[in-house]
């Protein structure tokens, strides 16, 4: 499974082996910039000019957490490899750090 995000804020869940899209997401009103899955690909992380950052659940496609506070576009959003939570970075010149993960792991 892959991720395409594009100018419009829709990211697509596709299918790599066949190309086939097997969901659409809205959650975003500016361009989705960045997308980035758990290792475990359970949790996809998007970050986008909307100044929001969404964590959706694969398996369902619902979005657990939303997460703002930047005054400027996000550019980029990575999970951190060895704690729950991710960074988020905007042209407003900040990086955030979030810890959505409580919330998660009670899904």
């Amino acid at each position: 499974t892959a991720c395409v995000s594009y100018g419009d804020g829709v990211y697509q869940l596709v299918d790599t082996a066949s190309g086939r899209v097997m969901q659409d997401f809205y959650h975003h009103s500016g361009d989705c910039r960045s997308v980035h899955f758990t290792p475990d690909s359970r949790w996809l992380l998007t970050g986008a000019f909307d100044k929001a950052s969404y964590v959706t659940q694969v398996s369902n496609g619902s979005v657990v957490a939303t997460c703002s506070g930047h005054a400027d576009r996000i550019v980029q959003a990575r999970w951190n490899p060895t704690a729950p939570g991710y960074a988020s970075c905007s042209t407003d010149g900040t990086v955030r750090l979030w810890h959505p993960i409580e919330r998660i792991d009670s899904t």
